[in-house]
């Protein structure tokens, strides 16, 4: 058996600090098959297989490796050489394979073929009425239940096709089908009834088939109409769904966020629809020649969904005639299978097969995957956050706290996938807690613990309430249609209290003051938010508007404002607001956002700025005694000397913020603009180099590194200050793992374990890179 995901940090002298082992994985080689397979039950699974002679019809039995194998004839091919998809469906008859033609496989090989009537018309089939989107459904009868677009019609056709003797198939079109279109979805119930979930622009329709009349009835709507929507029955006679595509509701609240990260279950004794916890990982599925994620139900009424772009399984386990209140991500293939289909062996393993390969255009996956996991997955051997960019992280002594996030990937265009997870990692001990997920999916966000038992979480205002395509740099180019919510973790309760204040939308975290978080505005506004009750208070407004940058709240209760995109000048002004007659003047910012030269403090309800520095910043960090250190590009004004050249500085500021200092560059590194490797970048927009603070009880009060990225943004050097000697000491490259991660500052705590350092993106996962000194 095969073991992935699995970590060993052994340092020498005896120092054995972690062992992480993930869920166990086993890989099955087989091609990539032709059609979708088809799960039956717990034990078998039927693909269909282009051994290009024949097609080939295989039934493989997981426990005894048993595989039987029937040959069917090869259909043409089209102009580019390729076979027509096929969809496959299996029941107490045999197995059905339907393309342009219907063939039914006996148990003892016996064939029966029958070519599918298309009427003529001169429209050709369009995308959506291609017979990739065909359903297939074996009945308890033995016949087959046939969901197909037909060519010159707007909406979906039913047929019923039964065999007739040994070697003919008839087909029987059902009257009085309902609409259904592009991305309806159907299952088979346990009572032999099927249920059709009608896919776009038929809003949050749901209809029943029951094969003993051939009659339609709608049952209950769903909540939210969604398309290709991962449905699956369950043992108690109903079914539920679960992620995928848009719906046709797009004004209604929250309409996105619930297609991607929403579930719900169908009742069969009131037809009713209700909401299950929301997925903490999107299951939406975007992408050519696969659209629907996969859905199953354990032996012991358990729900899972796989089949994502990512590679995590997600389940929500049953518990005493109900379910458990929140979905936990239990184990990870060693890829995503997109549009992979799911198959429960047991209550603690499953398979995954087909689907299309990740960030790889038009290919299908090989083999199937057989991955099993330990106990509930409330605790977890690695880490699904720490793997997401622009997570939320605060660290308390040896907890780490950890949430929300994005991930990437590339089909034909780019696309991002929020995250709510959230999860405590036990650093001493080497495994994280799967926390209740964030009350919605967060892009990208800020954390601070409030005390031992309280953290509170800041999300910054973007699309992070679904999933979109994506082009840009970072979670915070995605501007609209936004959810910037501030919610409080329990972690004695497990519960989350939420304030969705539209002031607060854009605001970020900035640190905690006596009990209340500080948030501040892009434009300069502030806030005190008691966390617990919600109440709000208003803060004076800082000086500058201004972009990004660090916040931090010192432990004098001083609020320090630095780095990032600021205005450079101000002047002085009276607030047209105030109508008295003693209206003090105040500091105003003015002129456009450029690399900020001054930082800002908040004390005793005043702001105050500092001196300019010479360069601009595009990094900046907060000491514990109130200086601010930069690192920022300097260019030269037109009137200075021709000799003088622009060149990356790093300065400090003294406490008052009266003056600052220049101090050096690390020993190898160019202050000039330079090729990757020999200096900070090419200019200010360019930039490779990143200061980060780092708190931790066993670190030094100077906990100052400069980490500079390669080719790629992947991290390459660091190097850490020492305040003694005025420089900087190289972290040595003493140890990595099998690949880099994308550089970026709160994906690379730097943790203290058993006296040494460990500088890394994700200590708990494969992906991580770190350097230990």
């Amino acid at each position: 058996m095969q073991t992935i995901r699995k970590i060993l940090l052994v340092f020498t002298c005896g120092l054995a600090l972690l062992q992480l082992q993930a869920a166990h994985a086993v890989f099955i080689y087989h091609p990539a098959p032709l059609a979708d397979p088809v799960a039956v039950g717990h034990d078998e699974m039927v693909f269909l297989f282009d051994v290009g002679w024949e097609l080939r019809v295989e039934r493989r039995h997981w426990a005894s490796g048993k595989v039987t194998t029937h040959p069917l004839p090869l259909p043409p091919r089209d102009g580019k050489g390729l076979l027509p998809r096929h969809v496959l469906a299996v029941n107490g008859s045999g197995i059905w394979v339907v393309s342009h033609k219907v063939t039914h496989v006996r148990s003892d090989g016996k064939l029966a073929q029958v070519d599918f009537p298309i009427p003529a018309t001169s429209r050709g089939l369009s995308t959506y009425e291609e017979g990739s989107q065909d359903i297939a459904i074996g009945l308890a009868d033995g016949d087959l239940l046939l969901l197909r677009k037909v060519r010159g019609e707007t909406r979906g056709a039913a047929f019923r096709i039964r065999r007739q003797g040994l070697d003919r198939l008839a087909i029987q079109r059902v009257d009085g089908t309902p609409q259904f279109n592009h991305g309806a979805a159907a299952t088979r119930l346990r009572d032999g009834r099927v249920l059709l979930l009608a896919g776009y622009g038929t809003t949050d329709q749901a209809w029943l088939f029951d094969p003993s009349s051939d009659r339609w009835v709608q049952t209950g709507s769903l909540r939210l109409g969604r398309m290709h929507g991962a449905l699956a029955a369950t043992p108690d006679g109903g079914a539920f769904v679960a992620g995928n595509g848009w719906p046709v509701q797009r004004d209604k609240v929250g309409a996105r966020e619930q297609a991607s990260h929403g579930a719900e279950i169908w009742n069969p004794t009131n037809g009713n629809w209700s909401p299950l916890p929301p997925l903490p990982l999107s299951l939406r599925v975007s992408t050519f020649l696969s659209e629907r994620p996969s859905a199953t139900a354990l032996p012991d009424g358990s729900l899972l969904v796989a089949g994502g772009m990512h590679p995590h399984v997600q389940l929500l386990r049953a518990r005493n005639g109900t379910y458990a209140p929140d979905w936990q991500a239990v184990a990870s293939l060693s890829e995503s299978r997109m549009g992979g289909v799911v198959q429960a062996l047991s209550n603690q393993e499953v398979l995954v097969s087909s689907g299309m390969q990740p960030n790889r255009c038009c290919r299908y996956e090989f083999g199937t995957e057989r991955v099993a996991w330990q106990g509930d997955g409330e605790r977890r051997a690695s880490s699904v956050g720490l793997t997401r960019r622009e997570a939320a992280v605060a660290q308390r002594a040896d907890r780490v706290f950890v949430a929300g996030g994005w991930e990437s990937f590339h089909f034909f265009t780019g696309t991002i996938q929020a995250s709510a997870v959230a999860e405590l990692v036990d650093l001493p001990a080497g495994t994280v807690r799967a926390l209740p997920p964030l009350p919605h999916p967060m892009f990208t966000g800020k954390a601070q613990w409030l005390d031992d038992d309280h953290v509170v979480v800041k999300a910054i205002a973007n699309g992070a309430v679904y999933d979109q395509p994506f082009q840009g740099l970072d979670g915070r180019s995605l501007e609209f249609d936004s959810r910037g919510f501030l919610a409080v973790l329990d972690l004695k309760r497990n519960t989350w209290t939420t304030l969705n204040d539209n002031r607060l939308a854009r605001a970020e975290l900035a640190g905690v003051l006596r009990g209340e978080a500080v948030l501040l505005n892009p434009d300069g506004a502030g806030w005190l938010v008691e966390p617990i009750s919600g109440q709000v208070r208003n803060l004076p407004p800082a000086i500058f508007a201004r972009r990004g940058g660090t916040f931090r709240v010192l432990p004098d209760d001083r609020v320090v404002v630095a780095g990032g995109a600021a205005q450079s000048e101000s002047i002085q002004a009276v607030d047209a607001d105030c109508q008295g007659a003693a209206c003090k003047e105040r500091s105003y910012g003015t002129g456009p956002l450029t690399p900020a030269h001054r930082f800002e403090v908040l004390r005793e309800g005043h702001w105050a700025a500092s001196a300019p520095s010479r360069a601009g910043s595009t990094s900046a960090i907060v000491r514990n005694d109130g200086r601010v250190m930069t690192l920022g590009w300097y260019e030269p004004a037109a009137k200075s000397a021709a000799s003088e050249v622009g060149r990356w500085l790093i300065e400090q500021s003294t406490v008052s913020g009266g003056q600052w200092r220049t101090i050096p560059l690390p020993e190898g590194v160019s202050p000039a603009e330079g090729a990757p490797g020999t200096s900070c970048g090419h200019s200010a927009d360019e930039a490779m180099c990143r200061l980060v603070f780092v708190e931790h009880p066993a670190l030094a009060p100077s906990s100052i590194f400069l980490l500079r990225t390669g080719t790629g943004g992947f991290l390459e050097d660091v190097w850490r200050w020492v305040d003694d000697a005025s420089a900087w000491s190289p972290a040595p490259r003493t140890s990595r793992t099998r690949s880099a991660i994308p550089f970026a500052e709160n994906r690379v705590p730097m943790q203290i374990l058993g006296g040494k350092t460990l500088y890394g993106a994700d200590i708990l996962s494969a992906g991580a890179r770190y350097w230990l000194e």
